[in-house]
């Protein structure tokens, strides 16, 4: 079962004795938005802030998620892979962030779109 983010972020606080302002301080976040996030359990954040979590804690943006996913340069010796992607342009870095934010049935649907969009522009 995926596990929601605030769970997720209970979990690190827990394997790694941090508190909330611990979290908050090792992610350039308020104490305040870290409270939030996990008073209201919620499910999502944010992109900024998700960036912000997965870098000060090290971890891959999808554990965030509750995603299976790489593990970080410090556990396996390879970039993550945000890093392996710093060859892409701008717009489809940006693409891509936006694409992560979706669940599979959005996804699915986009691509849909794009397909339909392309086969249009061919005529």
């Amino acid at each position: 079962m995926k596990k929601e983010i605030h769970e997720i972020l209970q979990q690190v606080m827990d394997e790694k004795d941090m508190s909330v302002a611990d979290i908050a301080r090792a992610c350039g976040l308020s104490d305040s938005t870290v409270r939030a996030i996990m008073r209201r359990k919620s499910k999502t954040v944010a992109l900024e802030v998700a960036f912000k979590l997965a870098a000060g804690l090290n971890m891959d943006i999808d554990c965030l998620y509750g995603e299976e996913a790489e593990l970080n340069e410090s556990a396996t010796g390879e970039k993550p892979a945000a890093e392996k992607d710093e060859g892409l342009s701008k717009t489809k870095r940006e693409f891509i962030e936006f694409i992560d934010t979706l669940d599979d049935e959005q996804i699915k649907r986009v691509r849909e779109l794009v397909e339909t969009a392309l086969r249009l522009n061919e005529k």
